[in-house]
């Protein structure tokens, strides 16, 4: 509650020109705090990660390896593009098990997908 004032300069220190802007914060009326409300924080490590996917190494000159992980058992797609959006491979991957891709590319730009359900994500890799 009160008034804050920021004044923001450039990093680089070559501007001599600065910016001042003042927020004006007052109390919310009936407003529970989160605890009030019963929330809960819930710890990182106990945090829920539906899915997420690693590849190592990147770039490489080699193979790439890939991990699918998080709280869903089922299968995931992979679908590795090249950069013209073309699929260059389809993989039918467990949750937990490694695999291993594009030993064979030509050096380039690569988009992995991975889709667990209705969980998506992409990786970009570059393959030396």
């Amino acid at each position: 509650m009160g008034t804050t004032i920021y004044t923001f300069t450039p990093a680089s220190g070559t501007c001599a020109a600065t910016a001042t802007m003042a927020i004006n914060v007052q109390k919310c009326v009936n407003m529970k705090t989160a605890s009030e409300a019963g929330a809960r924080i819930i710890p990182q490590e106990e945090a829920i990660i539906e899915m997420d996917a690693k590849v190592w190494p990147n770039p490489t000159q080699a193979a790439f390896s890939l991990l699918v992980t998080g709280n869903r058992h089922e299968t995931a797609a992979i679908t590795i593009f090249n950069v013209h959006g073309q699929p260059m491979e389809r993989k039918q991957v467990a949750a937990g098990q490694v695999t291993r891709f594009g030993d064979l590319y030509r050096p380039g730009i690569y988009i992995v997908e991975i889709r667990q359900g209705t969980t998506r994500k992409t990786i970009k890799v570059i393959r030396q």
